[in-house]
């Protein structure tokens, strides 16, 4: 082995990036040799540390080949694992191998971690995520923060590798009294220190690292899966090793859990595969996790004010400026009362105005992440709510979404902000019925829902002094309408009371009847009481056929005439065939 750091120990590589010379295969062949397995844990321990520092000391002096350092690496741990007399002096032998391997490359004043051979990285990342965790992961995160993008990429398997692997069951910490201590190696120095044991810090670390890298594969659709698959295993990680058969009080876990929890979403939330689909599967992922694990604690569910704060970090991340910074740091300025968590949309909204930035949108995308994180409605009505008492009027097309699954979830409720927003409003921020044609047609069909609500929600006794209308209420009119005439319990008595408000409309702004109307009156004017009855009254017979005259014209109505007659006719002569009925009632 040389002397000192010699440059000609150094091959060109044609002169464009100098390669290792190896001065370690004596070394290595040396270590063979001293190596069996009859030996104690002692003498191991001590032929491997000489071993560790000889190695080190050449890779600083830019004295190993690529082809030996690689060598090497795959050659060493079968040698202990075939020696080592415990699993946990394996382990402990291993890593502080790799330990040694790396503070040698990082203190190689030639050749640096960003002209490694991708040869030797791939046994890096490869062969770490095979040692627990608590051991492996800050060298983990210390190689991946120090090579470069490029390399990155070429190793993007291994790293995701990593990912899948690293929080695996079989590689739990262990608890301190399952820890052998028969041997040397246990005991002092290949074990971790117990001040520096792995926790929910160290754990942050390697996943915020690993979170990062994986952002450079976006927008590959892979990259999102291996965040969810990162995600989902470092919590049942985290469930099994810091909140299963802790001392701390309950108290304190579930405050961590949270922290935990917001981590997490954080991380995905600045990252470039960041959207809102990523977020809410990462939450739900999360969730089933605590369900799916018998632990002492049960995580509640995600609070509104911490939500926001996680969307500030998205929105920062997709557009980064001054502004969405310091809106974010007067949001958490006011974080609301854990006791009004409905005030938290309220608070966003004020820390968005007050510096300028566009906030529809942005509300908007936080109502639609509540509402597909707690699909039970209440927290979304609540807070539509607050919004309207706190005087902070929201968008017709910001609310439609919401408006169309609160009607899914509670028609109540959303008739109720309905009512708010059409009537209790000041005018100029009042939004119509019309806005809204899901509500009207979810609220026809709804049993528990009186039609005059409905027409209250339209506009009420003040719809007959309107100068004029719109193509929008007028189709709106038409569909409930049509509704009306669908709708299966109510009778035919009144869903034709309905229409025929719904038409007593149409007919104030000369509005020409429509084949949804003509539809809508011949589903109940005529059929309904054919079938039911088997007769109709004049009356009705002429005011539905005035309707198809206006319609289609006279020929037409004439024509409809004649059928029906016809049709009469012949449903009472089959009537009189199979029963012997004498008295069927009067066709006219």
């Amino acid at each position: 082995m040389a002397d000192g750091p010699k440059h000609e120990h150094l091959e060109s590589n044609s002169g464009v990036a100098p390669r290792l010379q190896s001065n370690a295969a004596d070394d290595l062949e040396r270590f063979r040799g001293r190596i069996h397995d009859k030996m104690t844990s002692t003498d191991l321990s001590d032929i491997c540390e000489t071993f560790y520092q000889t190695f080190r000391q050449s890779l600083s002096l830019g004295q190993v080949s690529a082809a030996d350092l690689a060598e090497s690496m795959l050659e060493l741990p079968l040698l202990i694992r075939n020696n080592a007399v415990s699993k946990d002096v394996e382990q402990a032998l291993c890593i502080s191998f790799y330990q040694a391997t790396w503070g040698g490359i990082t203190a190689c004043k030639v050749l640096g971690p960003a002209e490694i051979d991708p040869k030797v990285l791939g046994i890096f990342l490869s062969q770490l995520p095979r040692i627990p965790v608590h051991m492996s992961s800050a060298l983990i995160a210390d190689i991946l923060r120090s090579i470069t993008d490029e390399q990155k990429h070429e190793l993007k398997e291994q790293i995701y590798a990593i990912g899948r692997f690293l929080f695996l069951p079989r590689t739990s910490i262990p608890h301190p009294g399952k820890i052998s201590q028969s041997t040397k190696v246990a005991n002092l120095k290949y074990s971790p220190p117990k001040k520096a044991l792995f926790g929910i810090d160290g754990m942050k670390d390697i996943v915020g690292t690993l979170m990062e890298t994986f952002g450079l594969y976006a927008p590959e659709k892979q990259a999102e899966e291996e965040i969810c698959h990162l995600v989902r295993l470092s919590t049942a990680y985290a469930i099994r090793a810091f909140f299963s058969h802790n001392d701390k009080s309950m108290e304190t876990l579930v405050r961590e859990g949270q922290d935990l929890r917001t981590t997490w979403l954080k991380l995905v939330a600045r990252g470039p595969s960041a959207s809102e689909d990523l977020l809410v599967q990462a939450c739900s992922i999360i969730r089933r996790e605590y369900q799916r694990h018998n632990t002492t604690i049960t995580l509640p569910r995600l609070r509104q004010h911490v939500l926001c704060d996680v969307l500030f970090e998205y929105w920062a991340s997709r557009m980064p400026n001054t502004s969405i910074m310091k809106a974010h740091a007067a949001f958490k300025a006011t974080f609301p009362d854990l006791h009004r968590p409905h005030n938290s949309i309220v608070f966003l909204c004020l820390a968005l105005k007050e510096q300028s930035i566009p906030w529809h949108g942005k509300v908007g995308c936080f109502l639609r992440m509540l509402r597909r994180i707690r699909v039970d409605g209440n927290s979304l009505y609540y807070c539509l709510k607050r919004l309207e008492d706190a005087k902070i009027y929201l968008d017709a097309p910001t609310l439609s979404d919401e408006m169309t699954a609160l009607c899914r979830i509670n028609v109540r409720h959303a008739a109720r902000l309905q009512y708010l927003y059409s009537r209790v409003r000041p005018e100029i921020f009042a939004i119509p019925l019309e806005h809204f044609p899901d509500l009207a047609v979810t609220m026809v069909h709804d049993q528990s829902c009186n039609p005059r609500v409905i027409f209250n929600l339209f506009g009420g006794f003040r719809v007959w002094k309107e100068a004029r209308t719109n193509n929008a209420r007028i189709r709106l009119v038409e569909q409930m309408a049509l509704e009306f005439s669908r709708a299966s319990f109510i009778s035919n008595r009144v869903a034709l009371r309905n229409v025929a408000w719904c038409i007593r409309y149409l007919s104030q702004y000369q509005v020409p009847i429509s084949t949804v109307i003509v539809r809508a009156l011949v589903n109940l004017g005529i059929e309904g009481d054919i079938i039911e009855k088997g007769s109709i009254s004049r009356g009705k017979l002429d005011w539905v056929l005035s309707i198809v005259k206006r319609a289609k014209g006279e020929v037409v109505a004439e024509r409809m005439r004649a059928v029906l007659v016809t049709a009469l006719y012949q449903e009472r002569g089959r009537q009189v065939r199979e029963y012997g009925w004498k008295c069927l009632g009067p066709i006219d």
